[in-house]
């Protein structure tokens, strides 16, 4: 599954762990989620919200064209600026890489893997194939060459609001 974000900026996309993550980042540096404006309606593809629905639950998270207003657009690019210094320039993260020891044709190399995705990944396919304990914070998370990926969102962030889309 993929995020995709479109405003009068343009599109950035992102996988569900990096968007995940880009929030949490967010977050830890002050970010307070002001929540998302209700998608509109597309009754063509099925897609329809009843009055007050999206309400109960205005999350960032999900991909249901939900809006992000221009304010907390620029709050979100505030606390990541505040989170550039202390992201590491180098691959914090390249010692706790962990080689999956699967069947062959799934063989690759599991990275930036969260303690909860390590541990649900390990249940469902009943193997160690990540190890929790050299899990990372979301500093390493986006050290090295993810660095640039929280600068581009920013400079997203500085140019209006989106929405989160497919």
């Amino acid at each position: 599954m993929s995020i995709s974000l479109f405003g009068e900026q343009g599109h950035m996309d992102f996988n569900i762990w990096n968007w995940s993550k880009i929030l949490t980042l967010a977050q830890q540096y002050g970010w307070q989620p002001m929540g998302t404006k209700t998608p509109e309606s597309i009754p063509e593809l099925g897609i329809e919200w009843k009055e007050g629905e999206w309400e109960k639950n205005p999350n960032y998270v999900t991909n249901d064209r939900q809006g992000v207003t221009s304010e907390d657009a620029a709050n979100i690019a505030a606390a990541l600026e505040r989170a550039l210094a202390d992201i590491p320039d180098h691959d914090a993260y390249q010692d706790k890489r962990v080689v999956n020891h699967g069947p062959a044709d799934t063989a690759s190399t599991f990275e930036r893997f969260s303690d909860e995705i390590c541990t649900s990944l390990n249940r469902q396919l009943g193997t160690k194939i990540c190890n929790t304990a050299m899990a990372h914070n979301t500093l390493e998370w986006f050290s090295g060459q993810g660095k640039k990926k929280v600068q581009e969102f920013i400079a997203f962030c500085k140019t209006g609001g989106f929405n989160i889309w497919w």
